[in-house]
Formats: C-alpha cells, sequence, structure tokens
C-alpha cells in the first residue's frame, strides 16, 4: 500500500491519472457480519481472541460467550500478566476482582476481561466453566 501510494499519489493530486473502474466479473464478497461471528471459542490464543472481541464490539453485537445458561456480552478485553499460569482447561474463569472483571484461561494465557454486560461475576465464579 505504502508503495502504490507514493507511485500514485502525486499523480491523483496533480489530476494526471484515469481511474480504472474494477470488473464485476469475477468479483466475491465477505458476508454481511451476523451476531454469531461474537461467539467465542475459548481454545485459540489469548491474541486470537482478544482479536475478536476488538473486531465484534460496538458497533457490531458484541462477543459473547455463557455461563450456566447465561450470556456474557464481552465489549472489551485484553491478555493478562503473561507470567501467570494456570493449570486448568481453557474456558476456565480464573480470577473476579472486587469491580467485577475477571480473568479466563484460554490455550495459552488468561484474557482480562474489563468492559462486559449480562451477569456480574463474583469470586463465587473462580473455577466455573464458561460455554
Amino acid at each position: 500500500m505504502g508503495r502504490l501510494l507514493v507511485e500514485n499519489l502525486p499523480k491523483i493530486l496533480a489530476g494526471d491519472f484515469e481511474p480504472i473502474p474494477q470488473k464485476s466479473h469475477g468479483a466475491t464478497y465477505y458476508p454481511r457480519r451476523t451476531p454469531d461471528d461474537g461467539v467465542i471459542d475459548w481454545n485459540p490464543q489469548v491474541h486470537a481472541i482478544h482479536n475478536l472481541v476488538r473486531g465484534v464490539t460496538h458497533p457490531y453485537p458484541g462477543a459473547f460467550t455463557e455461563l450456566e445458561g447465561k450470556r456474557i456480552t464481552i465489549w472489551r478485553g485484553q491478555p493478562f500478566d503473561t507470567k501467570i499460569t494456570w493449570n486448568v482447561k481453557p474456558r476456565t474463569i480464573v480470577e473476579v476482582f472486587y469491580n467485577g472483571n475477571f480473568v479466563v484461561q484460554t490455550r495459552n494465557f488468561g484474557l482480562l476481561v474489563d468492559d462486559y454486560d449480562g451477569i456480574r461475576l463474583t469470586s463465587a465464579d473462580i473455577g466455573k466453566v464458561l460455554g
């Protein structure tokens, strides 16, 4: 992209270019987003889950998971301290802080969830497994 800009931006600014319309024959389209795009699979590495959460946050329907049949919509999270590990399977809630923020184990590290809707978690939820 940088090379294209360097080569073509001066021509565009000078009005010395001829636009070429894109051919519609053979064009493909990415399907429209649906709420199901936000279902969280807790098995990938933490950065993949973090990117999913960022990709479907507002104005989209959000990333979501379930705890005991109740939906939790996650709007923001971030990889937690990579020096701390838990010997539990992915999807397990490993920490709940006084403000309700919580950490979920992924394949490699924890994801700190610090903006979510749904049920408010407490320390009694530590060790429970998300759906």
